[in-house]
C-alpha cells in the first residue's frame, strides 16, 4: 500500500516480499531476523537522502506505469476470504 503512496518500503527477505520491492529497485530489502541488517539499511537512508529520493522515483515511474494492481483489487484481494 506504499506504493499508492509513492513511497519506497523496507521489507525483509522472507517470501514474496523481495520480489514485490523488485529486489530492492523500490525500496530496501534486508535479511530476515537481522537486527543488524535493519539498523545498517536505515542509518544508511538517514546518510544518503539521494538514495531515498532515486528509489521513490522509481516508485512513481512504478505507478505511473499502471504495473501494480489497482487498489480496488487488492482491496478485494484483502476482504476476501481465501477459496470464497
Amino acid at each position: 500500500m506504499a506504493f499508492y503512496y509513492r513511497k519506497p518500503v523496507l521489507v525483509t527477505a522472507t517470501g514474496g516480499l523481495p520480489e514485490q520491492v523488485q529486489f530492492g529497485r523500490l525500496g530496501f530489502v534486508v535479511e530476515a531476523a537481522n537486527n543488524y541488517a535493519l539498523l545498517s539499511c536505515i542509518l544508511t537512508v538517514l546518510h544518503n537522502r539521494d538514495m531515498l529520493k532515486e528509489k521513490r522515483e522509481n516508485v512513481v515511474r512504478f505507478m505511473e506505469k499502471g504495473e501494480y494492481p489497482k487498489w480496488e483489487t487488492l482491496a478485494e484481494l484483502i476482504l476476501t476470504p481465501e477459496g470464497g
